[in-house]
């Protein structure tokens, strides 16, 4: 079973996507499209598509299904304002997810204990100095989601860039962009060559429907060289 603890330890750009829905179809064509790794949602209503997403004790089922199927990744964002509880975590390890994301202002902090490897998701309201500190209570990986839901959908711009820049110099760890901005195949290589170690492909630019989903992925994918 893939890890993102192995994919890491690999050193080359990754592509993750997180799925507009728990679903096999999504998550085989995620993977076939040329994704290392996908993430799950559970206790947790989306911040772009807005759809509420059940509690784990009903999502169980399809992480496990999926961690035994798929050849990449699997990792949870485990809640927002309602969050998993230690055992629900246990319980996601068991099963074989290997990570989750969560930003770092709904993280109990049991969470930090975890088996799971931990992706803090930096946001907009926090201070991006706030970076450098992340190693230090646990953080395994950097999700920087530094945009505000005002600017969700525009084009990336050279403030983006800079912020992107200033976590990967200050956290010290594997710093990941979502698409909270349009971002395109075209922006990889600049994207990169901020030392960032990948992309997190979302709703903004898959969008929902499973038509053209695959493909949408794999145009990224062909632009980060894989």
């Amino acid at each position: 079973m893939t890890t993102l603890r192995d994919l890491l330890a690999e050193r080359r750009p990754l592509l993750i996507v997180s799925l507009p829905s728990n679903s096999q179809d999504f998550a085989k064509a995620a993977i076939e499209g040329g994704a290392d790794a996908v993430k799950m949602h559970c206790n947790v209503t989306h911040r772009v598509t807005k759809k509420t997403y059940a509690p784990w004790v009903e999502v169980k089922d399809t992480a496990a299904a999926l961690c035994s199927s798929l050849p990449g990744a699997v990792g949870i964002v485990p809640g927002d304002t309602a969050m998993a509880s230690p055992a629900e975590l246990d319980e996601m390890a068991d099963v074989g997810l290997s990570f989750f994301d969560a930003y770092i202002e709904r993280l109990p902090t049991y969470a930090t204990r975890s088996r799971l490897l931990a992706m803090y998701s930096l946001g907009h309201s926090a201070r991006l100095e706030t970076a450098r500190y992340l190693k230090g209570i646990g953080a395994q990986a950097v999700e920087a989601s530094t945009v505000d839901a005002s600017e969700y959908g525009s084009p990336l711009s050279a403030l983006d860039l800079a912020n992107y820049r200033e976590i990967v110099e200050l956290s010290g760890l594997p710093v990941f962009v979502p698409s909270q901005k349009r971002i395109s195949p075209a922006d990889c290589a600049e994207l990169l060559a901020l030392g960032v170690r990948g992309v997190i492909l979302g709703a903004v630019v898959t969008g929902e429907e499973i038509g053209g989903y695959r493909e949408t992925i794999a145009a990224f994918a062909k632009a980060m060289g894989k």
